[in-house]
């Protein structure tokens, strides 16, 4: 096979204009791939920087069939209906809740920033831990303009307090109050989205259930559906209706995958069309290429007649053929993972406004699999039927072996 390569490259480096034209065609088209993909798997595929029990987050949210459009996912639930899913599910491992502000941040200069009010047990669930500090402790909720602590985001930490990790336990003036800080969360963690600050949240006693502006996110119990979850949440539902009927008739509760809340089911449409897309950009590409390799090997009939005539049979030359397919694919996802980087940087420079935190769109171990899997596939696709057409076209049977005393017509055809 070393040797098979060898003669590939020699073979390829001899036409320089086939070769090229097809390193252009592959690698444009498994860059244009590569891009794509790095997207898909930046929405889709890559799991969110939470805990080990990532993929089983999900999303609790208030549903209503008059005042909510249908299919509507992104409505808030009120704190005391998230207390109501955290005493009575036996499917859910803890549940917690999230509340949007804005905070002004005073040091040298008066900063807005974004961050939240986060019920304390939020991070737990999650199940991600500050990397300097601690979380949150239960009594340490308070309502909003009555906070104690605070706890900042990696990035907040380096820019306004240098890393210094002598920060905990310091003050800082936010919302013209004096907040300690607790803790700093792990590199590029910024929940929901681009968030700097977290600040815990506990309203007491008396909050009304007509208030819904709480984002609730639960942790699902190991081995459990979203299926059996839904009947869980329609029964705790019901249950409120019947004991509040005037905040809590005709109100239901729904959830859904943190992932699905995230990524919008339009946006998931979008980007496998454009996967789809260039897959089938390439699948042309491929075919353009077998084509050019059956009028290449056309031009190359003296040498595979040469080859056969020396000994060489159908395996070798489908070997020969095959391994050039090879290299030319090797070579084109090279190229493409070169383009590919480049194509990801501009992808991501074109991108209108600051992206939600789990958002990364990169070269990792799953999109590099991809690139390796692609250049293998379309090295076969674009040079399995030329080579099979090629390789049983210059193949020839070789003589059956003439039996003791039977007459060797050959040699009669040869003397006439």
């Amino acid at each position: 096979m070393i040797q098979d390569v060898r003669i590939a490259f020699r073979s390829l480096a001899k036409a320089r204009g086939f070769t090229t034209v097809a390193l252009l065609t592959l690698g444009l088209g498994i860059g244009a791939n590569t891009v794509v993909f790095s997207l898909v798997n930046a929405l889709l595929l890559r799991p969110l920087p939470f805990g080990d029990a990532t993929d089983r987050i999900v999303s609790i949210h208030s549903i209503h069939p008059t005042q909510f459009p249908e299919g509507w996912d992104d409505a808030d639930v009120s704190y005391a209906e998230l207390d109501d899913i955290a005493r009575e599910s036996v499917l859910l491992e803890d549940v917690a809740g999230y509340l949007g502000r804005g905070f002004t941040l005073y040091e040298e200069e008066a900063t807005r920033i974004r961050g939240g009010s986060v019920t304390p047990n939020l991070f737990d669930v999650l199940e991600v831990e500050p990397i300097l500090g601690r979380s949150f402790r239960k009594d340490e909720g308070a309502l909003p303009g009555f906070e104690s602590v605070a706890i900042l985001s990696y990035g907040l930490w380096q820019s306004r307090f240098g890393g210094d990790s002598a920060v905990v336990g310091e003050t800082v003036r936010v919302n013209e109050r004096e907040l300690e800080i607790i803790g700093v969360m792990p590199p590029r963690f910024r929940f929901p989205e681009v968030d700097d600050l977290w600040v815990p949240y506990d309203p007491g006693e008396g909050t009304s259930r007509a208030d819904r502006f709480l984002h609730g996110v639960a942790r699902l119990h190991e081995g459990k559906a979203l299926g059996e979850l839904q009947a869980e949440l329609d029964s705790i539902a019901d249950r409120a209706a019947r004991r509040y009927p005037e905040t809590n008739r005709g109100w239901g509760l729904h959830s859904l995958p943190y992932r699905e809340l995230v990524v919008a089911p339009r946006t998931r449409l979008v980007a496998q069309s454009l996967l789809g897309a260039v897959g089938l950009v390439l699948l042309i590409g491929c075919g353009n290429l077998a084509s050019l390799l059956l009028a290449r090997g056309t031009e190359r009939q003296r040498e595979f007649s040469l080859r056969a005539a020396l000994g060489a049979g159908r395996g070798a030359l489908l070997r020969q053929l095959l391994a050039e397919s090879l290299l030319l694919g090797g070579l084109g996802g090279i190229l493409g993972t070169i383009l590919a980087l480049w194509g990801v940087d501009a992808l991501v420079a074109s991108f209108p406004e600051e992206q939600p935190y789990w958002f990364d769109v990169g070269i990792d171990a799953r999109v590099a699999a991809f690139v390796i899997a692609l250049s293998l596939g379309a090295s076969f696709l674009f040079g399995l039927l030329p080579a099979l057409r090629l390789g049983t076209r210059h193949h020839r049977p070789r003589p059956a072996a003439i039996s003791p005393g039977q007459p060797d017509w050959r040699a009669c055809s040869a003397h006439g």
